[in-house]
């Protein structure tokens, strides 16, 4: 068996990490090193995140995240991930059913994935991970969303997947760990090196929990 993921993640409340990128070419270029140089520059911009034993990495790095949550995403600005990067935070965490302002329409389907794309690569341009929460707790059909949104992001390197936030938290919306592990399966089948969990309401993780 895998070894439980024990990385901490911080979610907080403002700002991210300086992110250094090669000098302007000045001079002309031929087509095939212009090429080279452009491959070279989203290379250098490549914000990856994995798993290394108990700890997350950014670009094989073991990393300390310190995210803020990123409230009605949907209507995120440039100008809100700068002020996050100024202040050395390498994570943002984003709701994509949040209320009346999310991603997804009521029938679970992704219909703002362009939206949703320049933000989570915006985010990548300024060395930040995307701690993407698919549910909270709307009506809509949760496996749909998942695939949808698992699917979209498939090809994006610093996104990671909380299939519903605080899910253990009770009432008619919150999931079992059961309904998880079928969202984890669903989310798995459409991208299998996705990095997918749960979050949990802190009152279970007291005494002996």
């Amino acid at each position: 068996m895998r070894r439980p993921l024990i990385s901490t993640l911080l979610v907080v409340g403002s700002s991210s990490m300086l992110f250094v990128l090669p000098p302007s070419v000045t001079h002309a270029q031929s087509p095939a090193v212009a090429s080279e140089y452009t491959a070279n520059l989203k290379a250098a911009r490549e914000t990856r995140v994995g798993i290394a034993g108990d700890k997350f990495t950014i670009n094989g790095q073991p990393t300390f995240l310190l995210g803020v949550s990123y409230f009605d995403a949907v209507h995120w600005r440039e100008s809100d991930l700068d002020r996050l990067a100024e202040h050395n935070f390498n994570l943002i965490r984003i709701f994509l059913d949040w209320r009346n302002r999310g991603f997804f329409d009521d029938e679970g389907n992704l219909t703002k994935s362009e939206e949703l794309l320049a933000l989570v690569r915006a985010a990548n341009d300024r060395g930040m991970v995307v701690d993407v929460t698919i549910t909270g707790y709307s009506k809509i059909p949760r496996d749909k969303a998942v695939r949808a949104a698992v699917r979209a992001l498939r090809n994006e390197p610093n996104v990671i997947f909380d299939l519903q936030n605080e899910h253990n938290l009770g009432g008619e919306a919150a999931l079992s760990h059961s309904d998880i592990r079928q969202l984890y399966f669903i989310a798995k089948a459409e991208n299998a090196r996705a990095i997918i969990f749960t979050s949990n309401y802190a009152a279970w993780m007291r005494g002996n929990t």
